[in-house]
């Protein structure tokens, strides 16, 4: 069941462009409302237009990163970061949600802040989300969340990384899969 909280920010960001079906968007809010306890950052990769990203801003008051080249690449999807920054500008977030425009590969050796959650939804071919997650991961604080969107049968690479590296099912709901840090939900 949905609280009424989310049910508010449903009413508002579904209607947001970009792909985030309310049980995935119901997950993404909690888990940033969760983190908000945890010192650290939020990380994204791959924003698109910036509904995921504008959905954990009204979890919580953390600062968020989006990582994406917000350029085609091979995808077939049109990109803009004129996209992101038009979703993102219709709130009041424009002071915590930062576009770091680039490959997470190249981003990465810039970053270094904690992460208290970090949001794997880059490209979905397994080497992609091994790499997103091998880059990042070090970077996320004990107790902190580690979450991949698009963890189904649709898109295999996705899951078939998350099921190797979990000793047990990992928490799922919707479409995204996740772990925290620390917990016995995730080898070490």
């Amino acid at each position: 069941m949905f609280n009424d909280h989310f049910k508010q920010v449903w009413k508002i960001v579904r209607r947001l462009p970009g792909w985030m079906p309310r049980d995935d968007a119901a997950f993404l809010f909690d888990a940033a409302m969760a983190a908000e306890r945890l010192e650290g950052v939020i990380v994204e990769i791959g924003s698109y237009k910036g509904r995921s990203a504008c959905i954990m801003a009204f979890g919580g008051t953390s600062e968020i990163y989006c990582v994406d080249p917000w350029q085609d690449l091979g995808t077939g999807f049109p990109l803009s970061v004129h996209d992101f920054w038009n979703t993102v500008n219709r709130f009041d977030f424009k002071a915590r949600i930062h576009a770091l425009q680039g490959r997470s590969a190249d981003v990465r050796p810039t970053f270094d802040k904690p992460i208290k959650l970090l949001f794997i939804d880059g490209n979905h071919t397994y080497e992609d989300v091994k790499r997103d997650y091998e880059l990042w991961e070090p970077l996320v604080v004990h107790g902190g969340w580690i979450l991949f969107h698009d963890y189904s049968v649709e898109w295999p690479d996705v899951k078939k990384f998350v099921d190797e590296f979990s000793d047990i099912q990992p928490v799922v709901h919707g479409c995204v899969a996740g772990f925290q840090k620390g917990s016995t939900h995730a080898r070490q």
